[in-house]
């Protein structure tokens, strides 16, 4: 990284680095992903509505599979309180196992996913002005001005510009010479950002 400079200059200017450059790895991929789920609708609204969905699923998959199984004969098994209190004990576990097969499914989607990103394992420069930041990755250059940042989302390993609700610059703290420098950039970005 070069022009490392971010303390305020005269008049409270900052000296921006002039560019830095690192290597987009999978955790950077996956800040990205995380950060881009809070970005969206309340999650506990989101998470009640999957679950509940998912249960649904499920429950009416072993009921089918019994009536399938057993012909209509299984039916009477409605009518019997055994069945109705053994329904409520798996209603736990069934949402339990929503919660962990999401968790894992969304892992292995990301790797998958991850693997096919041309940029994936890939070295990014990214180029810094007082009008906005260029990209430039192998073959690939991009530009976005400050203006078009609608947030600024910093976690303890990155900053994420996003340009979207899903799409946005990973910046992670790597890529600076000192946490300091991270710390001021990420000042200054919600500065332009936030004007």
């Amino acid at each position: 990284m070069t022009g490392l400079d971010l303390r305020p200059g005269p008049a409270g200017q900052h000296h921006l680095p002039l560019s830095i450059t690192y290597t987009l790895l999978f955790e950077d991929f996956v800040a990205l992903n995380k950060a881009a789920l809070r970005n969206g609708p309340p999650r506990s609204l989101f998470w009640a509505a999957y679950l509940t969905f998912m249960t649904g699923i499920f429950l009416l998959a072993i009921i089918g599979t019994g009536l399938w199984l057993d012909g209509w004969k299984s039916l009477e098994l409605f009518k019997r309180s055994s069945f109705q209190s053994n329904l409520l004990r798996i209603y736990p576990a069934v949402i339990l196992l929503a919660v962990v097969i999401n968790l894992v499914g969304r892992q292995l989607n990301w790797r998958w996913t991850f693997k096919r990103r041309s940029i994936s394992n890939k070295e990014i420069t990214l180029s810094f002005s007082e009008e906005g930041l260029q990209s430039s990755v192998s073959d690939f250059e991009g530009k976005a001005s400050w203006a078009a940042i609608k947030r600024v989302y910093p976690s303890k390993a990155h900053l994420i510009l996003f340009i979207s609700k899903l799409e946005g610059f990973v910046i992670p703290r790597r890529a600076f010479q000192s946490d300091e420098a991270f710390d001021t950039f990420v000042i200054y970005a919600k500065e332009r950002v936030n004007g």
